[in-house]
């Protein structure tokens, strides 16, 4: 009787041994996880700054080229504006110059565009 009740204990030992590994080796598990999924995630966000960097440097790329492109605009439409400036002022002189002649361009221009507008 004593030798089964030793061999009870020494199962019930080798059990627990058993449950003590285990729980050893699945905190081990656990732990692996968490560092893995720790490095995943310094991982993800190195990544993700650096998108966003990009991102911040292409915008503002894009941004001093509208820039640019407004300002070559703006300047074309001076030119223009100064263009229109001078013949204006080159038809004004022309017209000071020559009354009568350009009394009678302005007066057949119109009958053409309103005879242009009936039809």
């Amino acid at each position: 009787m004593a030798d089964i009740k030793d061999r009870m204990n020494n199962g019930i030992d080798n059990i627990a041994d058993v449950g003590k590994r285990a729980a050893d080796s699945s905190g081990d598990v656990i732990s692996r996880v968490a560092d893995g999924a720790s490095q995943v995630a310094e991982k993800a966000q190195d990544k993700f700054r650096a998108i966003a960097g990009t991102v911040q440097d292409e915008a503002q790329f894009v941004a001093d080229r509208v820039s640019q492109t407004a300002r070559q605009g703006m300047k074309a439409a001076e030119q223009v504006g100064d263009r229109v400036q001078e013949y204006g002022q080159d038809v004004a002189e022309l017209v000071k110059r020559n009354p009568l002649p350009s009394l009678l361009i302005a007066f057949g221009a119109g009958f053409l565009l309103s005879r242009a507008c009936r039809v």
